[in-house]
């Protein structure tokens, strides 16, 4: 984002961190969406999911792409974006299929490699930490760092 982040953001971000920390331990993601055929897309310095989504709350059974993700793991089979966890079904493309043009979704939405997002989610606590600091909430800064830590150790 441009501007700071709001300290309801900043909490949402941390609770979501927290979340991933006891998915990850837990393996337990409850009734989330499947979502299938999916590829990963990048709008601007965010990355989200794109794909075809069954078991959604809303009811939403079609093509979609989700909210920004903040993890993803393949291997485990799950990805938690800003408002929800996804089971991951089968990608789109083979993990060695690299001679497809990417998608395009619009004048700023471009599919990028998994890996891509991989290294994009992965900086999200370390942004969100500086970030904090910057509005010098030692509180906050405490409770990331441990989250950090957790996220390390899973």
């Amino acid at each position: 984002m441009n501007d700071r982040l709001v300290l309801y953001e900043i909490d949402s971000a941390i609770d979501i961190l927290s979340d991933i920390v006891e998915v990850k331990r837990s393996r337990n993601l409850g009734h989330a969406p499947t979502i299938h055929k999916w590829i990963t897309v990048k709008t601007g310095a965010r990355v989200a999911l794109w794909g075809q989504v069954t078991g959604h709350p809303e009811r939403i059974e079609q093509d979609v792409m989700t909210s920004p993700l903040f993890y993803i793991d393949p291997e485990t089979g799950f990805a938690r974006t800003r408002s929800r966890w996804y089971w991951l079904d089968k990608p789109l493309r083979d993990e060695n299929d690299l001679a497809h043009e990417a998608m395009v979704f619009g004048p700023d939405s471009v599919e990028v490699p998994l890996e891509e997002a991989l290294s994009v989610t992965r900086t999200i606590p370390n942004l969100l930490l500086i970030e904090v600091e910057i509005l010098g909430d030692e509180h906050r800064s405490e409770r990331v760092r441990e989250i950090q830590k957790q996220l390390l150790n899973y």
